[in-house]
């Protein structure tokens, strides 16, 4: 007769049944997960606050980026046309027609005549409205922008967008906004 003797120990084989170790005790794993649950929920609750504060950021940028559109600026020179240590008379051509362009730093934007725009038949974008403060304080509105417009100046090509506006004496003015784009100011 032929017996065999079961050799495999307790060590050997693992019980399932066994919940004297704290991590497969069920009342632990409740607790992990419970704990786990809590710490998912208070990083969610980061989460979303730190997706607020990133949209009220750029709300607040967008408001920003408004109020400076609404504090836009056009100088004297610029609407009389007349030349000073902050301005330059620069001739040059838009769409094939001889243009006089006032370089102006003391004017924020880049201003086009409306009746240069009127003469070419320059496309008009509406934009929101927003004022225009001229050099005694008056603020007048505009709603107006020509897009892309390629200005050739002497050794320059200059594509930018342009707020039709009165001005007496030049086609164009290149403001701050231009200045700046070329990293000089």
């Amino acid at each position: 007769m032929v017996t065999t003797r079961n050799t495999t120990s307790n060590n050997e084989q693992p019980n399932h049944n066994d919940t004297s170790s704290p991590s497969q005790n069920p009342e632990n794993l409740r607790q992990q997960l419970s704990s786990t649950a809590s710490k998912l929920n208070a990083l969610d609750a980061l989460v979303a606050d730190l997706v607020d504060r990133e949209v009220e950021a750029n709300e607040n940028e967008y408001e920003e980026g408004i109020n400076q559109q609404d504090m836009t600026e056009i100088s004297f020179h610029a609407i009389l046309s007349k030349t000073s240590g902050t301005t330059m008379k620069v001739e040059g051509t838009l769409e094939g027609i001889k243009v006089l362009t006032l370089v102006d730093s003391g004017s924020t934007h880049n201003f086009i005549s409306a009746s240069l725009v009127k003469q070419l038949g320059l496309k008009v974008s509406r934009v929101p409205s927003f004022g225009v403060q001229i050099g005694n304080g008056q603020v007048i509105q505009c709603n107006q922008i020509c897009r892309g417009l390629s200005l050739v100046l002497p050794g320059l090509k200059i594509t930018e967008d342009y707020f039709p506006f009165s001005i007496g004496g030049a086609d164009l003015v290149l403001g701050i906004k231009w200045l700046a784009s070329l990293n000089t100011v």
